[in-house]
């Protein structure tokens, strides 16, 4: 009776322990409430680290026998303190990974001060070197000019180039009879082919534009004439013409040299109708310095009266100043002129004040006085 009680007690304790079978080998072990999902979850974790446990089977304790319960105690023992260990690691885990991302909070909230302070002390220093930049421009455009034309100096290398002198060549016996000079193909019986074009400053909102009617058989130097009477520039600084692709390869410049690209002529030799006749867009780029970008758009094509060579149809608001600073200073030239109050640069508000410039002005028949011949 003694031993049947015996075991059905040890059957009893036996299905209380759960039981888990790794490497072939059955193993019996008690666990912890608390740690229980860690060890379930991860049960290849602890294995190496059982001591005791081969794929063999439980091993024998020396001065013992081989008894299973002894060894499902141990086992059980093992894995309550490797469970209580991870319990440990994990939280202090937890801990520092939010200490972590606090300081990471932090460092980016230093970045973002940092860079607002560097902007706020950046801007004003660009303004001021945008204004150094165009009056340097605006220097040394003036001196190469007045080079230029003093007396002795050498002509521009396109026109050494012209009148490189040739070989005399002998007088013919037979001269040949006078050609009769044909008309041009965009003037005849008095009436003349022009193109109606738009010209509109680039990345300025409201735009200011122009549009005027020229004669197709002038030449992009005529063109940039045009539309400098029209805008109201001083024809003070370089320009150059370029194609409407998003290349902008130069088609046309008032020099020519390494720099330039191939292809390119020089304004006074590509004519409008070489170009238009093929396009319909083209860019025109004044002044280097503050890099004011026009667009020029042929809207389409007339006939007019040939004695005329250009017409001013319309237009809006008023032309930027010059050498003011490019379009990055456009809109602080805007708002002076409105009296509204900001940090602008002095000389440039000296400027707006004592042109009393508008930016809204535009006296259609005003500027058709020195513009229409």
């Amino acid at each position: 009776g003694g031993e049947g009680m015996q075991e059905q007690s040890a059957s009893t304790q036996q299905n209380k322990r759960p039981s888990s079978t790794r490497g072939g080998t059955l193993v019996n072990f008690r666990i912890s409430p608390i740690f229980s999902s860690h060890i379930v979850s991860t049960p290849l974790l602890f294995y190496p680290v059982l001591p005791g446990i081969e794929s063999r089977g439980p091993q024998k304790k020396k001065g013992k026998t081989n008894d299973p319960t002894a060894s499902e105690d141990t086992v059980s023992d093992t894995l309550w303190q490797r469970s209580a260990q991870l319990g440990r690691t994990g939280a202090a885990t937890t801990s520092m990974t939010a200490i972590a991302y606090e300081i990471d909070a932090k460092i980016r909230e230093s970045e973002e001060r940092m860079k607002r302070d560097i902007l706020l002390r950046i801007e004003p220093l660009q303004k001021t070197l945008g204004h150094l930049v165009s009056q340097m421009t605006a220097l040394y455009e003036t001196v190469a000019s007045v080079a230029l034309r003093t007396p002795g100096r050498a002509e521009p290398q396109r026109q050494q180039s012209e009148q490189v002198s040739k070989p005399e060549q002998p007088p013919s016996p037979h001269p040949a009879s006078p050609v009769p000079a044909s008309p041009s193909a965009s003037v005849q019986g008095g009436v003349a082919k022009f193109y109606k074009m738009e010209v509109e400053i680039c990345k300025i909102k409201p735009k200011i534009w122009r549009q005027f009617l020229i004669r197709a058989d002038l030449t992009f130097e005529d063109l940039h004439e045009a539309i400098q009477r029209a805008l109201g520039w001083n024809n003070a600084h370089a320009y150059d013409f370029k194609d409407g692709s998003p290349f902008q390869r130069t088609i046309a410049a008032t020099y020519l040299d390494e720099f330039v690209d191939d292809g390119a002529k020089h304004v006074e030799e590509l004519l409008l109708e070489d170009y238009f006749e093929r396009n319909e867009v083209c860019k025109y780029l004044y002044d280097f310095g503050d890099n004011w970008e026009h667009k020029v758009t042929k809207l389409e094509t007339v006939e007019r009266e040939s004695h005329i060579e250009r017409e001013l149809l319309g237009g809006k608001k008023a032309c930027p100043i010059e050498d003011s600073g490019g379009i990055w200073v456009y809109k602080d030239t805007v708002k002076i002129a409105k009296g509204k109050a900001g940090d602008f640069d002095p000389f440039l508000k000296d400027r707006v004040e004592e042109d009393g410039w508008d930016p809204d002005a535009f006296d259609l028949e005003a500027v058709k006085t020195y513009f229409d011949r």
